[in-house]
Protein backbone atom coordinates (compact mmCIF):
# COMPACT_ATOMS: atom_id res chain seq x y z
CA UNK A 1 0.00 0.00 0.00
CA UNK A 2 1.58 3.05 -0.99
CA UNK A 3 1.09 5.62 2.00
CA UNK A 4 0.43 9.95 1.15
CA UNK A 5 3.51 12.32 1.07
CA UNK A 6 3.72 14.61 3.26
CA UNK A 7 5.09 18.01 2.32
CA UNK A 8 7.33 20.03 4.81
CA UNK A 9 9.18 23.47 3.53
CA UNK A 10 10.73 25.70 5.84
CA UNK A 11 13.33 25.08 8.75
CA UNK A 12 16.67 23.22 9.09
CA UNK A 13 16.62 19.98 7.16
CA UNK A 14 18.55 18.78 10.33
CA UNK A 15 16.01 20.26 12.59
CA UNK A 16 14.31 18.73 15.81
CA UNK A 17 11.12 19.14 14.37
CA UNK A 18 11.98 17.18 10.68
CA UNK A 19 13.55 14.46 12.67
CA UNK A 20 9.80 14.19 14.60
CA UNK A 21 8.12 14.79 11.66
CA UNK A 22 10.12 11.69 9.18
CA UNK A 23 9.96 9.13 12.79
CA UNK A 24 5.88 10.15 12.69
CA UNK A 25 5.94 9.29 8.91
CA UNK A 26 7.26 5.77 9.33
CA UNK A 27 4.77 4.98 11.97
CA UNK A 28 2.31 5.98 9.56
CA UNK A 29 3.83 4.38 6.26
CA UNK A 30 3.38 7.98 5.03
CA UNK A 31 7.06 9.83 2.93
CA UNK A 32 8.49 12.80 3.86
CA UNK A 33 8.99 15.26 0.69
CA UNK A 34 10.27 18.80 0.10
CA UNK A 35 7.52 21.40 -0.66
CA UNK A 36 5.56 19.63 -2.70
CA UNK A 37 2.04 21.21 -3.41
CA UNK A 38 0.12 17.94 -4.28
CA UNK A 39 1.29 16.36 -1.04
CA UNK A 40 -2.13 14.89 0.93
CA UNK A 41 -0.17 16.81 4.38
CA UNK A 42 1.97 20.11 3.72
CA UNK A 43 3.55 21.39 6.63
CA UNK A 44 5.48 24.62 7.36
CA UNK A 45 8.14 23.78 9.61
CA UNK A 46 8.59 27.21 11.91
CA UNK A 47 11.41 25.70 14.17
CA UNK A 48 11.74 26.11 17.99
CA UNK A 49 9.14 23.19 17.86
CA UNK A 50 6.57 24.69 16.48
CA UNK A 51 4.52 23.31 13.02
CA UNK A 52 1.94 24.57 10.77
CA UNK A 53 -0.43 23.12 9.10
CA UNK A 54 -0.97 24.43 5.77
CA UNK A 55 -3.66 22.21 4.43
CA UNK A 56 -6.57 19.93 4.60
CA UNK A 57 -9.23 20.14 7.52
CA UNK A 58 -6.36 21.06 10.14
CA UNK A 59 -5.05 23.92 8.03
CA UNK A 60 -4.04 26.75 9.83
CA UNK A 61 -3.54 24.87 12.96
CA UNK A 62 0.22 25.50 14.97
CA UNK A 63 1.40 22.33 16.67
CA UNK A 64 3.72 21.74 18.93
CA UNK A 65 6.34 19.13 18.41
CA UNK A 66 6.84 17.22 20.70
CA UNK A 67 3.72 18.11 22.70
CA UNK A 68 1.24 17.39 20.24
CA UNK A 69 3.36 14.68 18.10
CA UNK A 70 -0.02 12.08 18.78
CA UNK A 71 -2.49 14.87 16.76
CA UNK A 72 -0.20 15.18 13.94
CA UNK A 73 -0.19 11.79 13.82
CA UNK A 74 -3.60 11.47 13.57
CA UNK A 75 -3.62 13.94 10.77
CA UNK A 76 -0.99 12.03 8.73
CA UNK A 77 -2.90 8.63 9.36
CA UNK A 78 -6.19 9.98 8.08
CA UNK A 79 -4.95 11.65 4.71
CA UNK A 80 -3.73 7.68 4.29
CA UNK A 81 -5.63 6.35 1.25
CA UNK A 82 -8.36 4.23 2.17
CA UNK A 83 -7.92 1.07 -0.40
CA UNK A 84 -10.43 -0.89 0.73
CA UNK A 85 -14.34 -1.85 -0.99
CA UNK A 86 -16.62 -0.64 2.16
CA UNK A 87 -19.64 -2.46 2.43
CA UNK A 88 -22.76 -1.89 5.40
CA UNK A 89 -25.42 -4.37 5.73
CA UNK A 90 -28.47 -3.11 7.13
CA UNK A 91 -31.84 -4.73 8.02
CA UNK A 92 -35.21 -3.06 7.26
CA UNK A 93 -36.78 -3.80 10.23
CA UNK A 94 -36.27 -6.70 13.35
CA UNK A 95 -34.88 -10.41 12.12
CA UNK A 96 -34.64 -9.58 8.47
CA UNK A 97 -31.22 -11.78 9.12
CA UNK A 98 -28.87 -8.82 8.01
CA UNK A 99 -26.21 -10.29 10.77
CA UNK A 100 -26.06 -13.21 8.85
CA UNK A 101 -25.82 -12.15 5.36
CA UNK A 102 -22.80 -10.17 6.91
CA UNK A 103 -20.84 -12.51 8.30
CA UNK A 104 -21.59 -14.85 5.06
CA UNK A 105 -20.50 -11.92 2.39
CA UNK A 106 -17.39 -11.30 4.84
CA UNK A 107 -16.27 -14.62 4.01
CA UNK A 108 -16.51 -14.55 0.03
CA UNK A 109 -13.57 -12.36 -0.78
CA UNK A 110 -11.66 -14.21 1.68
CA UNK A 111 -11.73 -17.34 -0.45
CA UNK A 112 -9.84 -15.51 -3.09
CA UNK A 113 -7.20 -14.31 -1.19
CA UNK A 114 -8.73 -11.26 -0.24
CA UNK A 115 -7.64 -9.52 2.98
CA UNK A 116 -11.28 -8.69 4.96
CA UNK A 117 -12.30 -7.11 8.09
CA UNK A 118 -16.00 -7.36 9.24
CA UNK A 119 -16.68 -4.37 12.13
CA UNK A 120 -20.03 -5.09 13.97
CA UNK A 121 -21.75 -1.86 15.18
CA UNK A 122 -24.12 -3.55 17.87
CA UNK A 123 -24.15 -1.17 20.34
CA UNK A 124 -24.48 -4.07 23.35
CA UNK A 125 -22.27 -6.34 21.64
CA UNK A 126 -21.60 -10.08 21.53
CA UNK A 127 -23.91 -11.10 19.21
CA UNK A 128 -21.46 -11.75 16.02
CA UNK A 129 -19.00 -13.31 18.52
CA UNK A 130 -21.21 -15.84 19.38
CA UNK A 131 -22.01 -16.54 15.65
CA UNK A 132 -18.88 -16.65 14.48
CA UNK A 133 -17.36 -18.82 17.59
CA UNK A 134 -14.84 -16.34 18.37
CA UNK A 135 -16.10 -15.27 21.95
CA UNK A 136 -13.51 -16.76 24.06
CA UNK A 137 -10.66 -16.01 21.64
CA UNK A 138 -8.18 -13.43 22.22
CA UNK A 139 -7.87 -10.48 20.60
CA UNK A 140 -8.90 -6.75 20.88
CA UNK A 141 -12.81 -5.71 21.18
CA UNK A 142 -14.38 -2.16 21.42
CA UNK A 143 -13.50 -1.81 24.40
CA UNK A 144 -10.12 -1.98 24.06
CA UNK A 145 -10.15 0.24 20.70
CA UNK A 146 -12.19 3.01 23.07
CA UNK A 147 -9.18 2.72 26.25
CA UNK A 148 -6.43 2.96 23.58
CA UNK A 149 -4.18 5.96 23.99
CA UNK A 150 -2.87 7.04 20.92
CA UNK A 151 -3.60 6.61 17.23
CA UNK A 152 -5.34 3.90 16.02
CA UNK A 153 -2.19 2.23 13.53
CA UNK A 154 -3.96 0.33 10.53
CA UNK A 155 -1.89 -2.85 10.13
CA UNK A 156 -1.94 -2.97 14.19
CA UNK A 157 -5.33 -3.03 14.77
CA UNK A 158 -6.23 -5.14 11.82
CA UNK A 159 -3.58 -8.10 13.11
CA UNK A 160 -4.87 -7.53 16.24
CA UNK A 161 -8.49 -8.25 16.17
CA UNK A 162 -9.81 -12.10 16.59
CA UNK A 163 -10.71 -14.18 13.29
CA UNK A 164 -12.93 -16.61 12.28
CA UNK A 165 -12.54 -18.46 8.05
CA UNK A 166 -9.35 -15.66 7.99
CA UNK A 167 -12.14 -12.42 8.56
CA UNK A 168 -10.71 -10.40 11.12
CA UNK A 169 -13.79 -9.30 13.50
CA UNK A 170 -13.91 -6.27 14.91
CA UNK A 171 -16.62 -6.27 17.57
CA UNK A 172 -18.13 -6.34 21.11
CA UNK A 173 -17.78 -8.44 23.67
CA UNK A 174 -19.44 -8.66 27.08
CA UNK A 175 -17.79 -5.60 27.95
CA UNK A 176 -19.80 -3.68 25.22
CA UNK A 177 -19.74 -2.73 21.54
CA UNK A 178 -20.53 0.41 20.03
CA UNK A 179 -22.92 2.15 17.88
CA UNK A 180 -22.33 4.26 14.95
CA UNK A 181 -22.62 7.77 16.61
CA UNK A 182 -19.31 6.78 18.77
CA UNK A 183 -16.43 9.15 17.74
CA UNK A 184 -14.38 5.74 17.76
CA UNK A 185 -15.88 3.87 14.95
CA UNK A 186 -15.28 6.82 12.47
CA UNK A 187 -11.29 6.27 12.83
CA UNK A 188 -11.53 2.43 13.97
CA UNK A 189 -13.15 1.71 10.14
CA UNK A 190 -11.09 4.38 8.47
CA UNK A 191 -8.24 1.95 9.84
CA UNK A 192 -9.41 -1.09 9.07
CA UNK A 193 -10.00 0.52 5.56
CA UNK A 194 -6.31 1.15 5.43
CA UNK A 195 -5.23 -2.45 6.09
CA UNK A 196 -7.65 -4.42 4.53
CA UNK A 197 -9.38 -4.78 1.08
CA UNK A 198 -12.73 -5.50 1.54
CA UNK A 199 -14.51 -3.91 5.04
CA UNK A 200 -18.15 -4.95 6.11
CA UNK A 201 -20.46 -3.43 8.21
CA UNK A 202 -23.02 -4.91 10.32
CA UNK A 203 -25.04 -2.02 10.79
CA UNK A 204 -28.31 -1.45 13.24
CA UNK A 205 -31.29 -0.07 12.26
CA UNK A 206 -30.67 3.56 13.60
CA UNK A 207 -27.85 4.04 10.92
CA UNK A 208 -31.14 4.63 8.88
CA UNK A 209 -32.56 7.06 11.00
CA UNK A 210 -32.46 10.87 10.24
CA UNK A 211 -30.03 13.07 11.88
CA UNK A 212 -28.93 16.97 11.91
CA UNK A 213 -25.41 16.06 11.60
CA UNK A 214 -24.84 14.73 7.99
CA UNK A 215 -24.93 11.11 7.05
CA UNK A 216 -22.82 9.32 9.75
CA UNK A 217 -21.36 6.23 9.02
CA UNK A 218 -23.55 5.88 5.93
CA UNK A 219 -20.83 8.32 4.44
CA UNK A 220 -17.83 6.29 4.49
CA UNK A 221 -19.42 3.42 2.60
CA UNK A 222 -19.46 2.47 -1.25
CA UNK A 223 -22.71 0.10 -1.17
CA UNK A 224 -25.23 -0.21 1.71
CA UNK A 225 -27.36 -3.47 1.13
CA UNK A 226 -30.79 -3.30 2.79
CA UNK A 227 -32.69 -6.86 3.87
CA UNK A 228 -35.94 -7.14 4.46
CA UNK A 229 -38.64 -9.97 4.27
CA UNK A 230 -41.23 -10.83 1.42
CA UNK A 231 -44.13 -9.31 3.49
CA UNK A 232 -46.17 -6.49 3.32
CA UNK A 233 -44.05 -5.06 6.77
CA UNK A 234 -40.87 -5.58 4.88
CA UNK A 235 -42.09 -4.06 1.67
CA UNK A 236 -43.24 -1.09 4.14
CA UNK A 237 -39.86 -1.22 5.83
CA UNK A 238 -38.04 -1.23 2.92
CA UNK A 239 -39.43 2.11 1.22
CA UNK A 240 -39.05 3.82 4.40
CA UNK A 241 -35.17 3.16 3.90
CA UNK A 242 -35.10 3.69 0.71
CA UNK A 243 -36.59 7.57 1.17
CA UNK A 244 -33.93 8.00 3.82
CA UNK A 245 -31.37 7.04 1.54
CA UNK A 246 -32.67 9.25 -1.43
CA UNK A 247 -32.28 12.22 1.61
CA UNK A 248 -29.01 11.99 1.67
CA UNK A 249 -27.91 12.33 -1.89
CA UNK A 250 -24.37 11.14 -3.51
CA UNK A 251 -24.62 8.12 -0.90
CA UNK A 252 -23.10 4.67 -1.49
CA UNK A 253 -24.63 2.79 -3.63
CA UNK A 254 -27.44 0.79 -2.58
CA UNK A 255 -28.54 -2.70 -3.19
CA UNK A 256 -32.48 -4.74 -1.94
CA UNK A 257 -31.77 -8.63 -0.76
CA UNK A 258 -35.39 -10.01 0.04
CA UNK A 259 -35.37 -12.87 2.13
CA UNK A 260 -38.52 -15.18 1.21
CA UNK A 261 -40.43 -18.02 3.50
CA UNK A 262 -42.35 -20.74 2.17
CA UNK A 263 -46.03 -19.59 1.88
CA UNK A 264 -45.42 -15.74 1.78
CA UNK A 265 -47.37 -14.09 -1.25
CA UNK A 266 -45.80 -10.81 -1.72
CA UNK A 267 -43.36 -10.88 -4.69
CA UNK A 268 -39.68 -9.56 -4.49
CA UNK A 269 -40.11 -7.75 -7.52
CA UNK A 270 -42.97 -6.10 -5.81
CA UNK A 271 -40.83 -5.02 -2.73
CA UNK A 272 -37.92 -3.58 -5.13
CA UNK A 273 -40.46 -1.91 -7.48
CA UNK A 274 -42.36 -0.17 -4.68
CA UNK A 275 -39.21 1.02 -2.80
CA UNK A 276 -36.83 1.93 -6.47
CA UNK A 277 -34.04 -0.10 -4.87
CA UNK A 278 -31.84 -2.58 -7.30
CA UNK A 279 -32.70 -5.94 -6.26
CA UNK A 280 -29.57 -8.15 -6.32
CA UNK A 281 -30.78 -11.38 -4.32
CA UNK A 282 -33.25 -13.13 -3.46
CA UNK A 283 -32.61 -15.53 -0.20
CA UNK A 284 -34.52 -18.55 1.27
CA UNK A 285 -35.26 -18.97 4.30
CA UNK A 286 -33.42 -21.26 6.25
CA UNK A 287 -35.17 -23.20 9.18
CA UNK A 288 -32.33 -24.53 10.42
CA UNK A 289 -30.53 -21.33 10.97
CA UNK A 290 -30.55 -21.04 14.94
CA UNK A 291 -29.76 -24.92 15.56
CA UNK A 292 -26.86 -24.76 13.26
CA UNK A 293 -25.65 -21.72 15.39
CA UNK A 294 -26.17 -24.15 18.53
CA UNK A 295 -24.06 -26.35 17.55
CA UNK A 296 -21.28 -24.14 15.67
CA UNK A 297 -22.22 -24.66 12.52
CA UNK A 298 -20.51 -21.17 10.89
CA UNK A 299 -23.27 -19.35 8.27
CA UNK A 300 -22.15 -19.28 5.03
CA UNK A 301 -19.19 -21.57 5.68
CA UNK A 302 -20.38 -25.03 3.97
CA UNK A 303 -20.81 -25.13 0.36
CA UNK A 304 -24.58 -25.19 -1.49
CA UNK A 305 -26.56 -23.55 1.91
CA UNK A 306 -28.72 -20.71 1.60
CA UNK A 307 -26.45 -18.22 3.21
CA UNK A 308 -23.20 -18.89 0.90
CA UNK A 309 -25.68 -19.12 -2.18
CA UNK A 310 -27.12 -16.31 -1.29
CA UNK A 311 -23.95 -13.96 0.10
CA UNK A 312 -22.16 -15.00 -3.14
CA UNK A 313 -25.21 -13.91 -4.93
CA UNK A 314 -24.17 -10.13 -3.41
CA UNK A 315 -20.92 -10.59 -3.71
CA UNK A 316 -21.02 -11.24 -7.23
CA UNK A 317 -23.66 -8.00 -8.01
CA UNK A 318 -20.81 -5.63 -6.17
CA UNK A 319 -18.22 -7.12 -7.16
CA UNK A 320 -16.84 -8.55 -4.15
CA UNK A 321 -15.66 -12.00 -6.01
CA UNK A 322 -11.93 -11.62 -6.18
Amino acid sequence: MAGPEVSVTGGEKDSRVRASIRRLCDIAGARMVEAKASASVRLVDLGAGAVHVDSGPEAGTRLAVPDDEERLLDLILAALPARAVRVGVVGAHGGAGATILAVSLAQVPVRAGVPVTLVDLDPVGGTIEVIVGVERDPGTRWADVRRQDGSLLPERLVTSLPAFEHVRLLGGDLRGGASEDDPVVARAVRAASQASDVVVVDLPRSALAPRGDGPGILGDLDHLVVVAAATLRGGAAASAAARRLDELGGGPRVSLVVRRRPGEDVLPDEIAEASGLELVCVARHLRSLDADIEHGVLPGARRRTIPRVAAEQVAGALGLET
